[in-house]
């Protein structure tokens, strides 16, 4: 049988274990399929390779897979970087590294080699899979995985079609079948660029990552406990304490032990069965949401048979947590912000040496404070102690679904009876921020409106707005979305006020500044052009 794809007219041999077709369609339907192909997924130990090694990951996977074979190894250690090559690889073992190409070239999140015959698969399979022993101060190791595919390629649409396919299977077989991180859609994100909700059959997309949510009532008023990184971090957003699901060997072994460990690696003051009423089960909400074809990440997946220029799709595990009397107590004494990493505790933080991470397996945190929300049950809106807070927007998007407001309406009597008590001070409504949310223009227009801002407030945040972007590098630059909502409050694109550029407008600005990504400066151009007819590009 000839392989699909391949070059030189490759064959592949008649026998091997079944996978789901990548070109079938979104039902998907289950053919007979040879493995000729073999993935190494990192995991974890990528940022090992990268910090401790400074090694390119091709080098640093020669040097792991060395110290793998090496007999005085013990199988338990934990690496560190210092261990020393006392021998060499053969001449296969060499042979079966050169095949290996990174996948994509441009972010390495997986290595692929495709092999010539059975007797080949299966020796390279048994040398490769020796790098599974290895541990490391991570909570994902590497993992080794057969899958059926056309000649490797370093480009995103065989990531999409061939290898993540294949490392969903993989990772489902290895959990018996159990579904544990392939769950249907309790909501899908609506919008312009979402308009159908993803397909029925959800196994094609595990869970991308978790979000916990502490709820706590006091006297009639429910509250929601968010996070918030030091500045250096990120923008002074306030976010719920998650991440990335961990897959692959010693990973999470379900939602909830996601949760758990990313609690415990954020929240260092408080452990999970001291936050949360133990013995208490979360209501859980999963949130699918469309992704650009253009988002070039192991996590924008697509339904088996998608062309090319097809969204991706991706989902979101929220659990709202009870959260303990204690907990809430202790957290509101502390005023309207709490510190969530103690004073006195070894930790790693962004910009520090994240060797010592590695090495010494200290927690790496990136969470500094905490505070306690106010939610409007009725209309989904939060308010937060203290003006000027800004929420990201996927929680926004999240708490807006009415069905989801009624479930927790429903389980609150559930989880109570709640102490009564003086209501904490939340009058200030949130901003909600853009990032990660693809309706930008809709999400400016609410703030905005919500502000009540006056043109000269408008014109003073257009002015903000630019120049802060062209002081900033490529990636942190301004939303285009942001000027127009600006421009429809009535802001004024020619004054010049303030603005951290010789230009005559903020027009001129963003024209004459190379620094800027093409797509910002041309919608934004664009979005300024409708107002200053006068100028052309």
């Amino acid at each position: 049988m000839p392989g699909k794809g391949g070059k030189g007219g490759r064959k592949i041999w008649p026998s091997g274990p079944s996978r789901r077709d990548a070109s079938a369609d979104a039902v998907g339907q289950w053919v007979d399929t040879p493995a000729n192909s073999i993935g190494i997924f990192l995991g974890d130990v990528q940022y090992f390779v990268e910090d401790v090694l400074m090694l390119p990951l091709a080098h640093g996977i020669r040097y792991l897979l060395t110290l793998a074979l090496d007999p005085a190894v013990e199988s338990d250690t934990i690496l560190n970087g210092s261990q020393a090559l006392l021998q060499s690889l053969d001449s296969t073992a060499t042979g079966f590294l050169d095949r290996l190409q990174p996948c994509p070239a441009e972010k390495p999140v997986v290595f692929v080699a495709r092999s010539e015959s059975e007797a080949e698969h299966s020796a390279m399979m048994s040398l490769f899979q020796n790098l599974q022993t290895l541990r490391f101060h991570v909570r994902c190791n590497i993992e080794v995985f057969a899958f059926a595919g056309p000649e490797p390629g370093s480009k995103w649409p065989y990531v999409f079609s061939w290898v993540i396919p294949a490392f969903v299977r993989h990772l489902e077989a290895a959990q018996g079948g159990t579904p544990s991180w392939f769950l249907p859609a309790d909501q899908y994100i609506r919008n312009a660029h979402t308009p159908l909700p993803p397909p029925a059959l959800s196994c094609f997309c595990p869970v991308r990552s978790v979000r916990v949510l502490p709820v706590f009532e006091r006297s009639g008023d429910v509250y929601i406990f968010l996070a918030k990184p030091p500045a250096s971090h990120g923008h002074g957003i306030w976010t719920t304490v998650g991440g990335g699901v961990k897959c692959g060997q010693d990973g999470d072994r379900d939602v909830q032990g996601a949760c758990q460990r990313e609690w415990a690696e954020e929240l260092l003051v408080w452990p999970s069965p001291r936050a949360w009423e133990a013995g208490v089960e979360a209501l859980q909400w999963v949130a699918w949401k469309a992704n650009s074809p253009s988002w070039e990440n192991w996590n924008n997946c697509k339904v088996p048979g998608s062309n090319e220029r097809d969204d991706g799709w991706s989902s979101t595990a929220w659990q709202f947590v009870l959260a303990s009397s204690a907990f809430f107590t202790e957290t509101t004494a502390q005023g309207s912000c709490c510190k969530v990493v103690p004073d006195a505790c070894s930790v790693v933080r962004k910009g520090e040496n994240l060797v010592r991470h590695h090495v010494e397996g200290l927690p790496y945190v990136e969470l500094e404070s905490g505070a306690w929300f106010r939610l409007d049950l009725s209309t989904g809106s939060l308010y937060a102690p203290f003006p000027g807070a800004e929420v990201r927007g996927d929680l926004h998007e999240v708490l807006q679904s009415l069905k989801l407001r009624q479930q927790l309406t429903e389980r609150l009597p559930e989880w109570g009876p709640f102490e009564r008590g003086l209501p904490l001070q939340c009058s200030h409504l949130v901003c909600v921020s853009p990032e990660g949310v693809r309706n930008k223009l809709e999400i400016f227009r609410a703030n905005f409106d919500s502000l009540g801002l006056t043109a000269q407030d408008s014109t003073a945040r257009l002015i903000r707005c630019v120049s802060s972007g062209l002081e900033s590098d490529a990636h942190h630059q301004f939303y285009a979305e942001e000027v127009q909502a600006l421009l429809e409050c009535r802001a004024d694109p020619t004054a010049t006020e303030g603005l951290s550029s010789r230009a005559d407008s903020v027009l001129d600005a963003v024209l004459q500044n190379r620094n800027l990504r093409s797509s910002v400066a041309e919608r934004t151009a664009k979005a300024l052009r409708s107002v200053l007819g006068r100028h052309k590009i």
